[in-house]
């Protein structure tokens, strides 16, 4: 059992990339066999574990958004503040 989005972002992590190369062949065109694929060895913790992983991932990237918006939030305030203050209505 796996999670895709903990398998997807396993995949993405250097130490993967580095094992996917090790197993690409060619100079100019990269190819890799299916063979090659199969080989390897994709580390997997607990179902549990990987849930976990994904539901932090969620939380982290709510908590980004979140605060993202807030910023845009603040600028704008203190864009209307600014313009405010040099037009004398303040």
């Amino acid at each position: 059992n796996a999670n895709s989005r903990f398998i997807y972002d396993l995949l993405k992590t250097n130490y993967m990339k580095a094992i996917i190369l090790s197993k690409v062949r060619g100079a100019v065109t990269k190819t890799i066999t299916k063979e090659a694929v199969r080989s390897i060895e994709i580390p997997l913790p607990p179902i549990n574990k990987q849930y976990e992983y994904v539901n932090l991932v969620n939380a982290i990237e709510k908590l980004k958004a979140d605060n993202t918006m807030a910023l845009a939030n603040h600028n704008a305030l203190f864009a209307s503040l600014q313009q405010q203050a040099f037009s004398g209505n303040l």
